[in-house]
């Protein structure tokens, strides 16, 4: 479950998963939910966005040759313990052909 704080690292090469994950955050601010973006190539950025126990959060990438690029690895790794927080995936090639504009 998403809790009302939700902080989105971003890894994009093409944009396609910066559109996806703006898309995603739009809808959720739009349910109440507190979205903030970080891109994974800044990960001290995490702290100034919130990032607590009381904070979701998303990983937004993209998917090469059935892994993920180096970048995203090691934000993954430069990662605190979980201590039970909350974690999503979002993979916008899983998307393909579901995504419609929404203006």
């Amino acid at each position: 479950m998403i809790k009302d704080k939700s902080i989105f690292a971003v890894f994009t090469g093409t944009g396609n998963t910066l559109m996806a994950a703006e898309r995603l955050a739009r809808r959720l601010t739009a349910a109440g939910k507190n979205v903030c973006l970080v891109p994974m190539e800044k990960p001290e950025l995490l702290d100034s966005a919130g990032f607590d126990k009381d904070a979701t959060l998303g990983l937004a990438v993209p998917a090469a040759r059935f892994t993920t690029y180096p970048t995203v690895w090691r934000f993954i790794d430069a990662l605190p313990e979980g201590d039970g927080r909350g974690v999503f995936f979002l993979l916008p090639e899983l998307l393909k052909g579901t995504i419609v504009r929404d203006g």
